[in-house]
């Protein structure tokens, strides 16, 4: 696999989880249990994000 086509998975499956945490935490009635789903979901975000970054950098040199 090449580095982006590894990136590029690596994006799509930190959107999955910050998907499926942010329907965990709508689907809670407990305030705590919905805070934590959203708390990991802001941290996928993050992850996503950071690799978003990444990607840009090695495919696009240029704008670095």
């Amino acid at each position: 696999m090449k580095p982006l086509d590894g990136l590029t998975l690596a994006i799509k499956k930190e959107l999955e989880a910050m998907q499926m945490y942010t329907q965990l935490a709508e689907a809670q009635a407990d305030a705590a249990q919905k805070k934590l789903f959203m708390d990991l979901a802001a941290m996928e975000r993050g992850h996503k994000s950071r690799l978003e970054d990444i990607y840009t950098g090695m495919a696009f040199p240029e704008s670095w």
